[in-house]
């Protein structure tokens, strides 16, 4: 790990505690997506708000996912080699109840965190109550930008991969890296999240 983790006597406060967890609408079927073919979810007005009991995603199609807050009251995973896309998205699991697997062969999976509202900067968020662990899995390519938060999870990360370009900070209880690829981190930094993360540094 470059560059040398710091090492830092006593706890580390949680620098996005002040989080406020969004209210749970109700929740639609597991979209369950199958095949080939182009298809578009979540919220139907842009910045909205949408919850599914899961989402699983399989296949070769070209997914595009609508700007807006993603509420996974269940699993969510992606099995795809195709390519899946969503800019100003933000996924919300709640306690106990959701997880996410990236399990691909070679999917493409460009996602980006909301750059205004109450959940700027933020593209995974796993409620303090959920202890379910993160994994990401792929050879394909990444190209994400935001923030992790998974302050009571592990966030899994098998690098892989033929190509990753990843703008991402990341708040977890636990980091696990494996596999036999380089893996960079370029730190997410947003001007406007409230409160600032401070200076990226891994603690250990």
């Amino acid at each position: 790990v470059t560059p040398t983790a710091i090492n830092i006597s006593g706890p580390v406060n949680d620098p996005l505690s002040a989080l406020t967890p969004p209210s749970i609408p109700t929740c639609l079927a597991n979209p369950n997506i199958n095949g080939g073919t182009a298809q578009t979810l979540g919220p139907s007005t842009p910045g909205g708000t949408v919850c599914y009991n899961g989402l699983s995603i399989n296949g070769t199609g070209t997914i595009t996912l609508n700007p807006g807050l993603y509420i996974i009251k269940g699993a969510m995973a992606f099995n795809s080699s195709g390519t899946i896309s969503g800019a100003g998205v933000t996924f919300y699991f709640p306690p106990g109840a959701g997880s996410f697997t990236d399990n691909s062969g070679g999917d493409t999976l460009n996602l980006s965190a909301p750059t205004s509202g109450s959940y700027n900067g933020i593209l995974f968020y796993q409620d303090p109550g959920d202890s379910q662990a993160m994994s990401l899995t792929t050879n394909g390519a990444w190209t994400i930008s935001g923030i992790f938060y998974l302050p009571a999870a592990q966030l899994s990360i098998s690098a892989g991969l033929s190509s990753s370009n990843s703008n991402v900070s990341l708040v977890v209880g636990s980091l696990a890296l494996t596999g036999n690829a380089p893996f960079t981190f370029t730190p997410y930094v947003s001007t406007t999240l409230a409160p600032p993360l401070p200076t990226p540094v891994l603690v250990e």
